[in-house]
């Protein structure tokens, strides 16, 4: 508890008044938080460089460095000095305070109301806690290997749920911890992509169906930021946008996980089969057919952008499997998805960026 409070309530309080954002609007700023490359705030002239003291650059790339002592703090001063069964237990303890702390998701990608019973009886772990116990939990579950093993049961859903999450740097992690343990046990690693390849289809659906209902449904604009407490909120509308953005954040969630694994395959034993690389081309050609859908861009542009993200951040992880992977039966797939995305671009807009 001490060391994750490095990164605890008062932590949070100074990135979110550096981010000057309020809870509401820093929720529907999908990639914000927690980015490594936020740009700074404020930059003193060069002339008072060494004079200005008092002047201090405000950039949200100051939770990195947090993050970075507390994750230090927990694995050097405390797992790696411990026998095998003392970092069992700290995997169970890591696994369960994400469990309280982390909503459940359904197999569409949507949320789950209900909570496990004894999630209100431990205490609730922020964005930046939960990153440093799944940096903590991919270390130790790489350390202990196999004797690992029977903690899986308790945490794959946990990071099925963390996939989901509206960060993007527990969404990170979380795939992080699923490429550490394919490395440990390969075939959790293919039977997690199998199935996630199958739930894109039903997550894409429900992101399109739901950018349709909000778009023609706005909703008026707030007077004041009260109106959107949850416990007061009864405008399906503003449910509707909550439940868009969840089903966003899983769509690029396992997107991460998928491409960190395809990267992963070619360096573990029995590597990945032909079957499951031209289904992930497969889904990867759904998720770039999206800036074609004009209905969908128009009604949700920053959607169907998290979309095409998505798909050409697995197709990175595709590229990254090797020759042997590509070439046979997928290269002119790739350039296909190059030019058709060239091709549609904006005038003026480098093709480049």
């Amino acid at each position: 508890d001490p060391v994750m409070e490095m990164v605890g309530e008062s932590f949070e309080k100074q990135i979110r008044k550096k981010e000057g954002l309020t809870s509401l609007s820093h929720e529907m700023d999908f990639y914000a938080p927690s980015s490594p490359r936020s740009p700074l705030e404020k930059k003193p002239p060069a002339t008072s460089m060494f004079l200005a003291r008092n002047t201090k650059t405000k950039s949200t790339a100051d939770s990195s460095i947090g993050r970075l002592l507390a994750s230090n703090v927990v694995r050097k001063g405390i797992s790696e000095n411990l026998p095998e069964s003392s970092q069992l237990m700290i995997l169970r303890e890591l696994t369960s305070a994400c469990r309280s702390s982390v909503s459940s998701t359904a197999a569409d990608g949507g949320t789950v109301l209900a909570r496990a019973s004894h999630a209100e009886n431990q205490k609730h772990l922020n964005r930046h806690q939960l990153q440093v116990a799944l940096i903590e939990i991919s270390h130790v579950i790489v350390a202990l290997g196999e004797a690992g093993a029977s903690t899986l049961e308790d945490l794959m859903p946990v990071l099925r749920d963390c996939l989901s999450h509206t960060d993007h740097g527990v969404r990170h992690e979380a795939a992080a911890v699923y490429a550490a343990i394919t490395q440990a046990f390969p075939s959790e690693g293919r039977v997690f992509v199998i199935v996630s390849l199958g739930s894109f289809a039903a997550n894409l659906d429900a992101i399109q169906n739901l950018s349709s209902r909000v778009a023609s449904n706005p909703s008026p604009t707030p007077t004041r930021t009260s109106r959107f407490r949850r416990n007061t909120e009864k405008n399906d509308g503003i449910s509707s946008v909550e439940e868009l953005m969840k089903h966003q954040a899983t769509l690029h969630g396992n997107a991460l996980a998928v491409s960190m694994l395809l990267h992963e395959f070619p360096h573990i034993f029995g590597g990945v089969a032909t079957a499951i690389v031209s289904k992930v081309f497969d889904v990867i050609s759904k998720l770039l057919q999206c800036q074609f859908n004009d209905a969908f861009v128009k009604s949700n542009p920053s959607a169907a952008c998290t979309c095409i993200r998505a798909g050409y951040c697995m197709l990175s992880g595709a590229l990254t499997m090797g020759i042997e992977a590509v070439v046979p039966d997928h290269v002119t797939t790739v350039f296909r998805f190059w030019q058709n995305s060239s091709l549609n671009m904006l005038p003026g807009v480098s093709k480049f960026s």
